[in-house]
């Protein structure tokens, strides 16, 4: 092709002028016919130069002030070379030419991939397999290309790989840290511009090794109308930190207070899989009042909750008293011969763990008095607005010592120990069930009396529709216990 075909194809002419005159720059090698062209698109591993001969036109009209002794080409580096005219008739000539490519022509196919575009878990043993390929514009593999790994995340690669005679290059990729790598193979060897590709790989969450982190309930208390509910809450992650996706978290529930037995509360044995965020939430509901203690098991790690009720808000029109502000035990102690004890004498006498639904007392103080009474005072804690009614109106707790009477007073419902007792523990609490609706109805409003001795029993009134049931826990020997409203 000569330099006019070269400009007219497309070369422009200040890509031509060079020094003292003019000569094909590097862009001629695309217009070259005898495969200039072909060579640096199709050949992998070009070396700096490629001796090679052209045909050029000269020019004896001087258009061009093209030289007849010597011209000059341009590479790559920006250096001159001196390209000597071996021969030819007074129109064209054959010179050989060190022969660079031309800038911006991609020499090589490279492409990327995954093995299998699935999440891998962030263990730092199981890794990815990413697959690089690399052929020439013909199609033909090329072997034994080195390629450059780098990788934008957290994670672990070879730094650099060799295709093999297929020309693919396979390597692995792992971490230990739940992201989103972006994972780049380049060929820096290639001329004029290295070509790259890129493929992204998602490490999550390793759910062989996922276990408890956290296990808590929004709210503890809930109407038994199979509207109403308890968020339980739960998160999980790996041994390296990770939240994980897909770990169910095991329930477990003990039930506090046997309401209902006849009615058992429908409660999950496992929480909804863990979102991507590596949390659970579960809405408990139910039609069965109850109170239970639930826990949480995931990964060898149990966590264990306060308790949730599912249960009534009291209130005055009810006519039911919620809770107590203050609780009085009296103890009288008599020695054999002279009776009561005499002023000073005080007895061994505790109180421990002593509830009535959510509340907590503790003692107010302690005397005696000239009678020989003992008086504890329990102040009843944390106050509520409302109280949590399961259709329960007693309290359960336990006391030490040995005592002579106990009693406590709630706007005028009273309970008495009759006699001298030695006791260690008791537990003690009442509900109120309906044959028809045994989850629904509100306490009585009637007065009731009952009277229990050791053990358990049960009275049914005479009118058949509210029954009573009360559960009584003493030591060996403990006396009756009688249970009234007070009208008085």
């Amino acid at each position: 092709m000569s330099l006019q075909e070269a400009i007219n194809a497309g070369v422009e002419y200040q890509n031509i002028l060079i020094d003292h005159g003019y000569t094909p720059s590097i862009l001629m090698a695309g217009f070259t016919d005898n495969g200039g062209a072909a060579y640096c698109n199709s050949w992998a591993r070009v070396p700096t130069v490629y001796e090679m001969e052209i045909l050029i036109e000269a020019d004896p009209s001087n258009v061009y002030n093209w030289p007849t002794s010597s011209q000059y080409l341009v590479n790559d580096n920006g250096e001159y070379v001196v390209m000597p005219i071996t021969g030819g008739d007074e129109t064209s000539y054959k010179v050989p030419v060190y022969l660079t490519c031309v800038s911006g022509v991609s020499s090589v196919d490279i492409n990327i991939h995954l093995e299998d575009d699935s999440p891998v878990p962030a263990d730092g043993i199981q890794s990815a397999s990413v697959v690089v390929e690399l052929r020439d514009l013909e199609g033909k593999p090329l072997s034994d290309v080195i390629i450059h790994i780098d990788l934008d995340g957290v994670a672990e690669a070879p730094s650099s790989v060799v295709t093999d005679n297929d020309g693919y290059a396979i390597f692995g990729v792992s971490s230990t840290l739940a992201n989103t790598v972006s994972i780049r193979a380049s060929v820096t060897d290639f001329l004029p511009v290295p070509p790259s590709v890129s493929v992204e790989l998602e490490f999550i969450g390793d759910l062989s090794t996922a276990y408890l982190t956290s296990f808590w309930v929004r709210k503890k208390f809930s109407v038994p109308d199979g509207k109403d509910y308890i968020d339980v809450l739960a998160q999980a992650e790996d041994t390296h930190g990770n939240l994980v996706e897909g770990a169910e978290v095991e329930l477990s529930f003990e039930k506090l207070f046997d309401f209902t037995p006849e009615f058992p509360s429908p409660l999950p044995s496992k929480m909804e899989p863990t979102s991507r965020a590596g949390q659970s939430v579960l809405r408990l509901s139910s039609t069965v009042p109850g109170r239970y203690l639930i826990e949480g098991h995931l990964g060898g790690v149990t966590f264990r909750e306060r308790e949730i009720t599912f249960g009534w808000e009291c209130d005055a029109q009810q006519g039911f008293p919620c809770a107590w502000e203050q609780m009085i035990i009296t103890h009288e102690e008599e020695d054999e011969e002279h009776g009561r004890v005499k002023v000073g004498a005080l007895p061994v006498f505790s109180v421990s763990e002593m509830l009535f639904l959510d509340y907590e007392f503790n003692v107010e103080d302690s005397y005696l008095e000239e009678s020989g009474k003992n008086v504890v005072r329990l102040n009843l804690q944390d106050t509520k607005d409302f109280c949590h009614f399961l259709g329960e109106t007693g309290y359960a707790g336990s006391i030490s010592g040995r005592v002579a009477s106990y009693s406590y007073v709630e706007e005028g419902l009273h309970a008495e120990f009759k006699d001298e007792m030695d006791f260690n523990q008791w537990s003690v609490g009442f509900w109120y069930w309906a044959p028809e609706f045994p989850w629904l109805l509100p306490p009585p409003k009637e007065d009731y009396v009952f009277h229990l001795s050791t053990g358990n029993s049960q009275i049914e009134p005479s009118d058949g529709v509210m029954y009573p049931l009360c559960e009584l826990l003493f030591e060996e020997g403990s006396p009756m216990f009688d249970f009234y409203k007070d009208d008085k």
